[in-house]
């Protein structure tokens, strides 16, 4: 047969290069700092039930930066202080996130 399949090298193949992640890593510190600006709108409303929407917002916002903090964790490689600046905004997230979804239920008023 003429076009007989060439059995595939895969050593010969050159790797991926990997690229710091900078517009994700961008979109992860402006998260952060969006939850903490959620948060402290929330604060100064006294977790009032009118503002209730925060809360979902706060939620929304944290699980958004905790997935990139995370995605940026994993697609490329990160200096030192990315890695300390990104743990960091990730805990904010995740603390955020986790009163955003738990405020509603612990605070009635």
């Amino acid at each position: 047969m003429p076009h007989e399949a060439q059995p595939l090298d895969y050593r010969s193949i050159s790797p991926v290069t990997r690229f710091r992640p900078a517009r994700l890593i961008v979109q992860a510190y402006v998260a952060a700092a969006l939850c903490v600006f959620a948060l402290v709108l929330d604060v100064r409303s006294g977790f009032d039930w009118e503002t209730r929407h925060l809360g979902t917002v706060r939620t929304v916002v944290g699980v958004y930066g905790l997935i990139v903090c995370i995605v940026c964790f994993v697609r490329g490689p990160l200096r030192p202080p990315d890695k300390w600046l990104l743990s960091l905004a990730g805990m904010v997230c995740l603390a955020v996130g986790v009163t955003g979804i738990l405020m509603p239920r612990l605070i009635r008023n």
